[in-house]
């Protein structure tokens, strides 16, 4: 009878039961009229399987609740580490691909410049091919890759553009989800930044205080871009923020045509 708890044929599960609790109570009145002076009835043998019955059909269904439960929570932690891993790998081809259209642009005016872009370019993929495996990196890593990024940006853009990013506190000892910041500033260079347009800018801050972390970006944009916010790299993390700190970030992302900014409030805890 436990089988049909167990695929939840419930109806099957009680005629089961009420044919061997009758079976049952008969064969026990038949015998301990033999066994014992005081003969029990039909009625009472039946009243007294029932409470049996009900208790241990309720301790099994308890059990086989808790462990369908831990089943669904290990198939829907499965699930969620499936789709971060894909959200990981999905980084890598995005940055590359984005980089080395800039690198084909210098390429077709003959820059000086393209080969210590190439270099800088390798640099960032060795670090992202070792952390695209690990859910987890250090803060002061993904500090060290953004200034990286940002210097392979200045050499492309040759000075043409203002470009900042300020630390503020004590990134030490702290942890962040692996490449989670580095979209927005990749966003802002495709999207936003063009330094043929004059006045161009990229403005950036990254605060620490306690295990709170406050990022700010605001870059320009040129007027003749759309003023829709696009790019599978913003869609990415944005999904990954809701994955890995469904109740521990804020994001606020702006654009009125001329400047886009990025307000993110993370919880490293």
């Amino acid at each position: 009878m436990a089988k049909f708890l167990e695929r939840q044929k419930y109806i099957m599960y009680l005629f089961a039961l009420v044919a061997l609790l009758a079976v049952t109570a008969i064969a026990m009145t038949y015998f301990t009229g033999y066994l014992f002076k005081d003969k029990t009835t039909v009625l009472q043998n039946v009243v007294n399987l029932s409470a049996f019955v009900i208790i241990t059909s309720a301790l099994k269904m308890i059990r086989l609740g808790i462990k369908r439960q831990l089943a669904e929570k290990e198939l829907a932690a499965k699930q969620l580490e499936a789709e971060l891993q894909l959200l990981r790998a999905q980084i890598n081809p995005h940055f590359l691909f984005n980089t080395l259209n800039n690198l084909y642009s210098l390429t077709l005016e003959k820059s000086d410049q393209a080969p210590a872009i190439v270099v800088k370019l390798s640099e960032l993929m060795r670090y992202m091919l070792e952390t695209s495996k690990h859910e987890r990196s250090s803060l002061q890593s993904e500090i060290d890759f953004i200034n990286n990024y940002l210097a392979l940006e200045k050499l492309r853009l040759d000075n043409r553009a203002t470009i900042d990013f300020e630390v503020v506190g004590e990134p030490q000892q702290k942890t962040i989800a692996s490449l989670l910041l580095i979209p927005f500033i990749e966003n802002a260079f495709k999207h936003g930044i063009n330094a043929t347009a004059g006045n161009a800018y990229l403005h950036s801050q990254l605060r620490i205080e306690e295990n709170e972390l406050f990022f700010f970006i605001e870059n320009s944009r040129a007027t003749n871009r759309s003023t829709e916010s696009t790019g599978t790299g913003l869609e990415n993390v944005k999904r990954r923020l809701h994955l890995l700190y469904p109740n521990n970030h804020q994001l606020i992302i702006e654009n009125d045509g001329t400047k886009f900014s990025v307000n993110l409030q993370l919880s490293m805890v």
